[in-house]
C-alpha cells in the first residue's frame, strides 16, 4: 500500500512542479518530513509540529513576514 501511495504522491509532486514553474511564487516550503510514512497516522503531531517549525523557520528569514502583517 505504502509503494501505491508514493507512485500517486509522484505524480502528483511532478504536476505541481510544472504548475509552479510558470506562476510567481514568494515561498515555497518543503518541510523535512522524509522519517514519516504517508500511513504513519501515528506521526501526525510529528508532522505537525515538523511543518510548523519549518514555515517558522522560512517566514522568518524570507522577510516575507512583514509583508502580512498589520
Amino acid at each position: 500500500m505504502d509503494i501505491l501511495s508514493r507512485s500517486t504522491g509522484l505524480s502528483q509532486v511532478r504536476y505541481q512542479r510544472a504548475i509552479l514553474d510558470g506562476e510567481g511564487i514568494d515561498l515555497l516550503l518543503r518541510p523535512p518530513v522524509a522519517g514519516i510514512g504517508s500511513l504513519d497516522f501515528k506521526g501526525g503531531l510529528a508532522l505537525i509540529e515538523t511543518g510548523y517549525r519549518h514555515a517558522a523557520e522560512a517566514l522568518a528569514t524570507s522577510g516575507l513576514a512583514e509583508r502580512f502583517a498589520t
